[in-house]
């Protein structure tokens, strides 16, 4: 064969990408919120041949989330109001960061909150106690509390002041999920990645 075409091969079947100083062995992973925990569906998928599982969005306190029905049908697509169902973080840390000690790929853990000492307490809590989350990927769709329900993405300076303050805290991957609620998309991702962010991750529902 020519040598040529094996070289190539070779490098087609590296599919190793970087963000931040972070390596992933493929660019294949499942979006929060689409594949719950990661834990749901053995049978269906083995997890360890993804590059990494972000996980479904997780605050401070448990959260029941929006009464059915959660998901329509129109006839130009779907909307979907989930309402941040989770299990919290107490239970996310108790359950299945032990889990996640057991898999090969890479775990990236959304975060939410109402205000910035939520997602603070949050990062802390997890920092403190597991090295096997690789990294955040914070929901700023969420409505500020502090600031009449305004979400965090829509303003650059809220944005850049929530990342700023999370970058402090830790040192593993940070990516900050955008609001498609937005005029000027641009801004805003320039605002998280000036203040720290690794990554930015386009777009919420």
């Amino acid at each position: 064969m020519d040598p040529s075409i094996m070289q190539r091969k070779s490098t087609l079947a590296n599919l190793t990408i970087h963000i931040g100083n972070t390596s992933f062995e493929n660019p294949i992973w499942v979006a929060s919120g689409t594949f719950g925990y990661g834990t749901e569906a053995p049978e269906l998928v083995d997890v360890n041949q993804l590059g990494a599982i972000v996980t479904k969005s997780i605050t401070r306190q448990p959260r029941e989330g929006n009464p059915p029905p959660r998901i329509v049908e129109t006839a130009s697509g779907m909307i979907n109001s989930i309402g941040l169902a989770n299990i919290g973080v107490e239970k996310y840390i108790k359950d299945l960061l032990q889990i996640y000690e057991g898999l090969s790929t890479k775990i990236i853990m959304n975060i939410a909150g109402t205000d910035i000492r939520e997602y603070v307490e949050i990062m802390e809590m997890v920092e403190s106690v597991s090295s096997v989350i690789a990294g955040y990927e914070i929901n700023i769709s969420c409505p500020n509390v502090k600031k009449g329900g305004m979400e965090f993405g829509v303003d650059c300076e809220m944005t850049a002041k929530l990342t700023e303050t999370l970058r402090g805290i830790t040192e593993r991957l940070l990516i900050m999920k955008l609001s498609p609620n937005v005029s000027d998309i641009v801004s805003i991702g320039m605002s998280a990645e000036n203040a720290g962010a690794d990554a930015v991750s386009a777009i919420n529902t």
